[in-house]
């Protein structure tokens, strides 16, 4: 009797091989036709669990060749996606180098910057404490100086020291005295031109002129007022005397322009007429004055 049955691929093969061994006269004798047709219906069915046995393992190795195929798509897309990632990243290093360079090159400009910020700080607190030891003006003499010629630096001391006569006696002291006429010998003419009244011209022991460029410097010194004292006296001995407050001379680009403030006194306010006015010389009328 023989006995048939289907199971997986090695199932069926070890089938095959038991039943030639169990129906060993079917297989050898080939005379009876019952015999052939028992040897057909056994192949087919031997065929058939072959084919059932082998059909799930082809669907399952398709699925898992869709889904080895489908991980592959999926390894391709994240290649893709690390390769822009890493060129975006290749382009922020470039940009952070740059940005780098720019940094260090603005830092090194600040820093160049603040040398010469510091450098002209140290120039401005030497102006400033050569200011302080240095007389910029007859008022600023130690208190109890008598009156005579002094080194002066106007203008914090931007420019080269001046000579001046120092009043320290008349109404308190302090004058710098930029012009004097006296009835003294020698006598010096004041009927000058343009550059000897620019300069100064005289003797600050007699008759002088002081110089309108060191007026300008001495007068046009950021955060100092200055007043205009002129004293007069006549043959007589009769003495006079005007008052001007925020005296000032501009520099020559403006003419040496006069100007001048509130007036005190028992002179008369002579000067009122000059003020707002540019300096004029023989060789050079800037006034608005008629000759």
């Amino acid at each position: 009797m023989c006995s048939m049955a289907a199971r997986p691929l090695s199932s069926s093969v070890c089938l095959l091989a038991l039943l030639c061994a169990v129906c060993p006269c079917a297989l050898a004798d080939d005379a009876g036709a019952g015999t052939n047709d028992a040897l057909d219906d056994l192949l087919v069915l031997i065929n058939n669990a072959v084919r059932q046995a082998v059909d799930p393992i082809s669907a399952e190795l398709r699925s898992q060749r869709e889904l080895l195929s489908d991980i592959l798509g999926r390894l391709s897309s994240q290649d893709s996606r690390t390769d822009q990632l890493s060129l975006r990243l290749d382009q922020l290093n470039v940009r952070l180098d740059t940005g780098n360079s720019q940094s260090f090159s603005q830092l090194d400009s600040l820093r160049t910057a603040l040398d010469s910020f510091g450098t002209r700080l140290e120039e401005l607190a030497q102006i400033q404490q050569n200011a302080t030891t240095r007389p910029r003006d007859c008022s600023e003499l130690p208190s109890g100086s008598p009156s005579g010629v002094y080194t002066l630096h106007p203008g914090w001391g931007r420019r080269s020291p001046v000579e001046a006569f120092c009043d320290m006696e008349t109404d308190g002291g302090g004058w710098t005295v930029f012009q004097r006429r006296e009835d003294i010998l020698p006598r010096e003419d004041f009927y000058r031109n343009w550059a000897e009244y620019k300069d100064g011209f005289g003797d600050l022991t007699g008759e002088f002129w002081m110089g309108l460029e060191k007026l300008w410097l001495l007068t046009g010194t950021m955060g100092r007022q200055y007043e205009l004292r002129v004293d007069l006296e006549d043959f007589d001995g009769e003495k006079r005397y005007a008052r001007y407050k925020d005296f000032r001379i501009s520099s020559e680009f403006d003419g040496y322009r006069v100007t001048g403030g509130n007036y005190t006194g028992n002179a008369g306010d002579s000067m009122r007429t000059h003020f707002g006015q540019k300096f004029s010389t023989r060789d050079k009328d800037q006034d608005t004055n008629s000759v």
